[in-house]
């Protein structure tokens, strides 16, 4: 397009010259009563190009308008945009205030309702390596945290620690391979060792074939091995395994406490409620 009107630029430039002679004399010579010959050709030539002009003209100035507005949409989407966000912000804040707090009252509930000398603590960290259960938190040797101390919360028994620093603890949990507690199932009263297996379950080993189980049964510390305090809720049973001969049967259990949650604990300072 461009090279065509480059090639025909005298051309076009004779045409523009000789209808701005033609404007010219018209205005000079025009009348209200009849139009002169040349009044046509003006008329005639200039007509299209008022339109073509006025076409442009009209649709630079829409488009124009139209940038303008959508520029104008474009920063006030920004602007609601961030007023979301921070709302957002807001209201994810009060609601892990609301969900903190009460995290709290029914941990200061538990504490009052025994006669336990426990130590308040926040989970700060978990092992990375997958072969152990345990987490940090943020109570040590500077607060009277000794080893093997059992470490609960709201929802039951979370594991024992197995390492002290002087502002911070290390807590195994009940479904570290290395874990071993005392257990008793509260329905049957049936005694046995329950042992961590390295992932979200527990085993419930050493009892009597004869012992009456049931999936949904209570599991708790039984207190005889005098490290947890007896009645600490445990989990549940999640499945019954007996075989046709043996004298044991063997016992899948589902923690009480879900370890991905755990956010605050209780170190328990003493042996016996």
């Amino acid at each position: 397009m461009f090279d065509f009107f480059q090639g025909k630029f005298r051309e076009i430039l004779v045409i523009l010259t000789l209808v701005l002679v033609l404007v010219t004399v018209n205005a000079v010579h025009k009348t209200e009563d009849k139009a002169r010959w040349y009044d046509k050709a003006v008329v005639s030539i200039t007509a299209p190009l008022q339109y073509v002009m006025d076409v442009v003209i009209k649709g630079s100035a829409r488009f124009a308008e139209d940038y303008i507005f959508i520029q104008n949409i474009k920063g006030d989407n920004k602007k609601l945009l961030l007023e979301n966000q921070k709302l957002l912000y807001k209201v994810n804040q009060l609601t892990e205030l609301g969900l903190e707090n009460t995290r709290l009252r029914n941990m200061l509930n538990m504490k009052e309702r025994t006669s336990v000398n426990m130590i308040s603590s926040l989970a700060i960290a978990e092992d990375v390596n997958p072969a152990f259960k345990s987490l940090r938190i943020d109570r040590g040797e500077e607060d009277g945290i000794k080893i093997a101390m059992p470490v609960i919360n709201y929802y039951g028994v979370v594991g024992q620690v197995i390492r002290v620093y002087p502002k911070y603890s290390d807590v195994m949990l009940i479904t570290d391979p290395n874990s071993s507690i005392d257990a008793l199932v509260q329905d049957g009263r049936a005694r046995g060792i329950l042992n961590g297996q390295g992932t979200s379950e527990c085993k419930l080993k050493y009892l009597n074939r004869l012992d009456d189980v049931k999936v949904g049964y209570k599991i708790v510390t039984s207190g005889i091995e005098q490290r947890f305090p007896k009645g600490l809720a445990i989990g549940e049973v999640s499945e019954v395994h007996r075989k046709n001969f043996g004298v044991t049967q063997e016992i899948i259990v589902r923690p009480a406490v879900e370890f991905n949650k755990v956010e605050e604990v209780f170190v328990i300072k003493t042996q016996s409620l």
